[in-house]
């Protein structure tokens, strides 16, 4: 029988349940915040510094208070759920004991905050009532101590019988919507749950040949698939799989709108478990959803398409949905065009990262794929969104002024510092708020309007919004206007955040006919003879028209390129600033260029094409990869390159989740070190998966090294997180040198020539690696450690962590007092010195 306890002796216990059916967790203690929330690298949390750092904490009391940054003490108070088992308050967190008859792993649903932790051990919640289903935790039989963290409103938590130890979750499938007559490739993620305390160490997915229902419509079968995912499974582990149903040389063209079933079954452990997708087949000019495979992780996407009413047209809008909004609702409120594709991504989530980071990845990934499977005019693409939408079509057009024609935020906000919440920073702090806002820097859209200044742009905005201020608007204005470039405007008079009327056939805070008018009479020139190309990170955007930066003098601060071509003398000139090494192409694709960089006239025999320049201090010189290498900085011979758009090779440290990632977490410590990696790296894949519809594969080192030893192809040569350090995991010494800048053991943490000790510290450091193009270290300096890092926010958008960072456990009272170190290494990956 179960039955939930209270901390203190309860008058009147609540009715048992039978273990076999869902229970409902109705007595609690909760508290009510003590620490502000918000966007910063290191969060203060007396909650977490109480009671979850230490695993044998001891359970909050009835009464006890605590007290965190924001001074006042707050008392543990019994509250209870509804009748619909709902939780209401103010809360920071709650805490319950459960009595459980037996081990077991079953799964517990949590929604309206962030994480369950079970006996110390955290999962994932359904903290945005996405409609997650329950996630598996293991449960001991007597008693069990619960806390919730991360209370977003109210919260409810069901506990629920595992079914099968092997479970496949079709609520959280990402499904395309085929096309009637249109061969067209697609992706299918589907999630895969362990629901056990066994590792699975091969996870195969296969798929089969079904008609489905719909007998009018003659449709070819689905060709019988596998796939096999030989990272496995661990312990209560979730996994979103990635498979197209089509061969690559075999696209069915259905023939007609209707139904198609696709069975699909996954075999792991020698357990299997079945399902059956339901794929909507749409006439070709239906608003409908298809799907790609990214490129971060090979997880399964999803975006909206709009036809053109006729199906033909060569300008395409990248619309940007708000938080909350369905990429299809979004495009939805568009009326169909006959001139324009309406095209709207799905920032990974709902909610995702509003359309920063993997959000702004995502956006672009799609805006690419689309238009390389349509005649799409490169120089007729545009971009609207509205309210985080909106904001993202700021952040996108701020960094990136070569991609789009015109663009139109609608009720969109300027950045975290405006709207969103960041917190004031405290004075003896403010060289370490200036590092994170610099990590951050692509989220700082007022400081890249000389960027913004360059393309058409209409602002549209409610004057009552209630939820984004006209002020967010009206700042962006001023700002444009100031450098000389006032935007057209429409502030709809008495109207709130979303709004409607009878200006246009959709709804018209998005469909607004002055937004289409200006994007019809607005083309971006093709190639383009100017570049004035300002940025605050290159591994968010290091390519504009004609220019590539590489590297960059001193990371952390704004680089600029201004350069002109005269297509008369043949000649191009370029300023630049902050710039260490620069890549030039001939703007309208010709050879016979005279480069004249920095009033450096480049040799003659460099007019044939491109060039590759590496600032010394005899001025720009040819780079040359190999002298590179050996004059480099003596422990690697890679160099920190940006890339097209996002990272290759560099920081900051968020980056290095940035290309096919597996987390790979230590055995080789104690048990205690053993269970807190492998729960740390296990949260961190549902947390990716939550948050951005991701796959994050998980395992030991000692598989990973087993794989690697086999692997021809070089399939698990991809990006890798280290969850450890080099005594507590294997595959430490594989990817980090000795003689690398950083370096982590048992105790203690390196920095250069610094050396830090003790038992709770913690680090996320990116560094290249001699069999990787880069590594990320989730390092610690023992158990505590690992379990700190519980407290940081990698996937939070607006949260920027720059190459290095390390830190103690004295955050959690004092925020970045408890940072030990932190900073960006030089384009040879050594410690940058302080200016």
């Amino acid at each position: 029988m179960i039955r939930t306890i209270l901390a203190i002796a309860l008058a009147h216990p609540p009715a048992p349940a039978p273990a076999d059916e869902p229970h409902v967790v109705r007595d609690w203690l909760a508290i009510a915040p003590v620490d502000q929330r918000g966007r910063r690298p290191f969060n203060p949390s007396a909650i977490f510094a109480a009671h979850l750092l230490d695993r044998s904490a001891p359970t909050p009391q009835p009464g006890a208070s605590l007290t965190g940054e924001l001074g006042t003490p707050m008392s543990w108070q019994p509250v209870s759920a509804g009748a619909e088992g709902q939780v209401e308050g103010a809360f920071a967190a709650a805490a319950a004991t459960i009595e459980w008859p037996r081990d077991e792993v079953v799964l517990a649903r949590l929604t309206g905050a962030a994480t369950l932790w079970v006996e110390g051990t955290p999962q994932v919640g359904d903290v945005y009532g996405d409609g997650v289903g329950g996630l598996p935790i293991a449960l001991r039989k007597g008693t069990n101590r619960l806390l919730v963290t991360g209370i977003r409103g109210g919260f409810r938590l069901t506990i629920t019988p595992a079914p099968a130890p092997l479970l496949l979750d079709p609520c959280d499938s990402t499904l395309p919507e085929l096309v009637a007559g249109e061969p067209q490739p697609a992706w299918i993620g589907l999630v895969v749950m362990n629901a056990s305390d066994e590792a699975l160490p091969d996870v195969v997915l296969e798929w089969g040949e079904r008609a489905g229902p719909d007998a009018t419509a003659a449709r070819p079968p689905f060709a019988p698939g596998r796939l096999r995912e030989p990272c496995g499974l661990p312990p209560r582990g979730v996994l979103k799989l990635a498979f197209a149903p089509f061969p690559d040389d075999d696209h069915p063209a259905f023939a007609a709108p209707g139904r198609v079933e696709l069975p699909v079954r996954v075999r792991a452990g020698g357990r299997t478990a079945a399902t059956t997708l339901t794929l909507a087949v749409k006439s070709p000019l239906e608003l409908r959803r298809e799907t790609y495979r990214s490129g971060v992780d090979g997880s399964a996407q999803a975006f909206a398409v709009l036809p053109p009413t006729d199906g033909e047209a060569s300008a395409l809008l990248l619309t940007l949905h708000g938080a909350g909004v369905d990429c299809v609702g979004h495009a939805g409120s568009y009326s169909a065009k006959d001139d324009f594709w309406i095209v709207a991504p799905t920032n990974r989530r709902r909610f995702g990262f509003d359309w920063q980071d993997w959000g702004r990845r995502d956006a672009l990934d799609v805006l690419d794929h689309f238009s390389s499977t349509r005649e799409v005019d490169p120089a007729r693409r545009f971009l609207a969104g509205h309210s985080m939408g909106g904001h993202g079509t700021w952040h996108l057009a701020a960094n990136d002024p070569a991609t789009f024609a015109a663009i139109a935020p609608s009720a969109g906000w300027s950045s975290f510092d405006s709207y969103g919440g960041r917190p004031p920073v405290a004075p003896p702090h403010a060289a370490l708020a200036a590092l994170w806002s610099a990590a951050d820097g692509a989220s700082r859209t007022l400081d890249l309007v000389p960027n913004l200044v360059q393309i058409p742009t209409y602002v549209l905005h409610g004057s009552a919004d209630d939820n984004v201020p006209a002020s967010e608007a009206r700042a962006l204005i001023a700002a444009l206007t100031a450098a000389g470039a006032p935007p057209a405007a429409h502030f709809e008079e008495g109207a709130g955040h979303w709004w409607d009327g009878a200006a246009s056939a959709g709804v018209d805070c998005l469909d607004w006919p002055a937004i289409f008018a200006l994007f019809r009479r607005s083309r971006r020139p093709v190639p383009a003879a100017d570049v004035d190309f300002l940025g605050l990170d290159p591994s968010t955007q290091a390519t504009c028209e004609w220019v590539r930066v590489v590297e960059l003098a001193r990371y952390g601060e704004p680089f600029r390129v201004r350069g002109r071509f005269d297509p008369a003398s043949r000649t191009v000139v370029v300023e630049t600033g902050n710039v260490g090494r620069l890549q030039l192409m001939p703007p309208d694709g010709e050879p016979g260029i005279l480069w004249r960089v920095d009033q450096q006239e480049l040799p003659h025999e460099l007019e044939s094409g491109a060039v590759d320049l590496l600032r010394t201090a005899d001025g720009w010189q040819p780079f040359d990869a190999r002298s590179a290498a050996r004059s480099g900085s003596g422990w690697t011979a890679a160099r920190k390159e940006s890339g097209q758009g996002w990272t290759q090779g560099g920081g900051p440290f968020k980056r290095a989740f940035d290309h096919e990632f597996i987390l790979v977490h230590g055995t080789q410590g104690d048990d205690a070190e053993d269970r807190e990696l492998l729960e740390r790296a296990r949260h961190d894949a549902t947390h990716w998966w939550y948050r951005g519809n991701g796959r994050a594969p998980v395992m030991s080192d000692v598989r990973w090294l087993q794989l690697c030893a086999a692997d021809v192809a070089g399939e698990f040569l991809t990006g890798v997180i280290l969850y450890g350090n080099r005594d507590s995991n294997a595959a430490w010494g594989a990817l980090v040198p000795e003689e690398a800048p950083f370096d982590a053991h048992r105790g203690a943490l390196r920095l250069g020539e610094r050396k830090f000790t003790g038992a709770a510290l913690g680090a996320c450091v990116v560094l290249p690696s001699p069999r990787l193009g880069q590594v990320g270290l989730m390092a610690d300096s023992g158990a505590l450690g690992t379990r700190l890092g519980h407290a940081l926010l990698p996937f939070t958008s607006g949260v920027g962590y720059p190459d290095y960072a390390l830190f103690d456990a004295g955050f959690l009272a004092t925020g970045d007092g408890g940072v030990l170190a932190a900073g960006f290494f030089d384009a040879e990956w050594r410690l940058q010195e302080a200016r």
